[in-house]
């Protein structure tokens, strides 16, 4: 049987609509933020100037959050949890606090509703995304 190009697009669209959501994990809604100084150089590591065991996030429920993981300079915060434009604190260390606010939706997936970040706040000042990640220039 001879197969047409537009019957092998109808059959590779069903078969990858086809999901089974009992084998899939939602995606984990992750935020990358890494904050440098005015020449670009990581403000948050072991050898930099902030700790990031020091460093706890928190809403004025004080509720505290932590972070997912902190690799190369940036934070990666799990914010499938925030509430959507709320104010968080960012206690960076005993004499630094920032605020930190998300704007998102949420996306239709295959299995699940997505969050993705609108806008991302840091101090009222809206950090702009670069694939998928934030760099604040902290003075």
């Amino acid at each position: 049987m001879k197969r047409t190009p537009l019957a092998s697009l109808f059959l590779l669209f069903s078969i990858s609509s086809c999901v089974d959501c009992s084998l899939v994990d939602p995606n984990l809604a992750v935020a990358n933020i890494r904050f440098v100084d005015s020449a670009g150089e990581y403000l948050i590591g072991n050898d930099s100037t902030y700790i990031p065991e020091n460093m706890v996030l928190y809403n004025a429920g004080d509720t505290t959050r932590v972070f997912h993981d902190i690799l190369g300079g940036y934070i990666y915060f799990e914010y499938s949890q925030w509430e959507n434009n709320e104010v968080y604190f960012l206690q960076i260390n005993a004499e630094d606090t920032d605020t930190l606010s998300l704007v998102y939706h949420l996306e239709d997936g295959p299995c699940f509703a997505n969050p993705v970040i609108d806008t991302l706040r840091y101090n009222d000042l809206v950090i702009a995304e670069d694939r998928g990640r934030y760099d604040i220039v902290k003075p």
